[in-house]
């Protein structure tokens, strides 16, 4: 019994050391299971476009070039925080909240990244 506590509390200590997550996330992860991760705080990577009215995270540079809404997710970014055109068509780590309900610019996305928090360049 005793063994069966440190074990949980062992396990439990490695889960908040590594923030939650043992990895980043691929968009297809959050479309594929969007019940499991919705309302969660997820770090994604995938290729971005910001653009008015067009701000988007893609799983590749076909989803990406085609702006397929079935394979991206709609961001819910602040302009004036994340807005660099520079970076559309790059890889990189987005850290939000996952809003399954939320179908972004005329409801056509799958899901959402709301509040976020971090935009880099994937290296």
């Amino acid at each position: 019994m005793r063994l069966t506590f440190i074990l949980i509390t062992f396990l439990f200590s490695l889960q908040a050391f590594s923030g939650g997550r043992d990895s980043l996330l691929k968009v297809q992860d959050l479309l594929q299971a969007p019940q499991k991760y919705d309302g969660m705080i997820v770090e994604v990577v995938g290729i971005v476009r910001i653009e008015f009215e067009g701000n988007s995270l893609y799983p590749d540079k076909t989803a990406y070039s085609k702006r397929s809404t079935e394979k991206g997710l709609w961001l819910e970014i602040a302009k004036t925080t994340f807005e660099n055109p520079k970076n559309n068509g790059t890889h990189v780590v987005i850290k939000g909240k996952f809003n399954h309900a939320n179908k972004g610019h005329l409801g056509a996305w799958k899901g959402a990244l709301e509040n976020v928090t971090k935009l880099e360049v994937k290296k």
